[in-house]
């Protein structure tokens, strides 16, 4: 049977997804590399396929996915306790940038990095803001 190039991209991602364990008791387990590909891939794919049939669940999936590469969580944080971006971080953001480097996403997440790097990469609340506008 035939499957369409965008139903085919999504479950060839959905499977690798499936064989990584990647999160425990709210605890990241993947790198953050890892992490910002798959959350690149699905906010790419929603821009990218308005009118495929998963349209929804894809968004819903890169900004699970983003939320966590962005804000960490209690278990994993993203800032250290002076609120500067840890190393691991930043390289995964600009490796990011630079793979959608020209889509919508790309350039919105390329102007979050940007005002990390204006900030010295220390959260506040011009960051706040920045990370904010990625979700918008």
């Amino acid at each position: 049977r035939y499957v369409s190039p965008a139903m085919r991209d999504y479950l060839n991602q959905l499977h690798t997804e499936s064989e990584i364990y990647w999160m425990e008791a709210q605890k990241i387990l993947i790198a953050p590399e890892k992490l910002a590909e798959w959350a690149g891939f699905w906010m790419n794919f929603a821009d990218k396929y308005p009118g495929f049939l998963l349209h929804l669940e894809a968004r819903q999936r890169g900004v699970s996915f983003l939320r966590y590469l962005v804000y960490g969580n209690t278990l994993s944080p993203v800032f250290d306790q002076q609120k500067k971006l840890f190393p691991a971080y930043k390289q995964a953001y600009e490796k990011l940038k630079t793979s959608y480097a020209g889509s919508a996403f790309g350039e919105k997440f390329a102007q979050y990095v940007q005002a990390l790097a204006d900030n010295e990469d220390y959260y506040d609340n011009s960051i706040e803001q920045a990370a904010r506008s990625l979700f918008q």
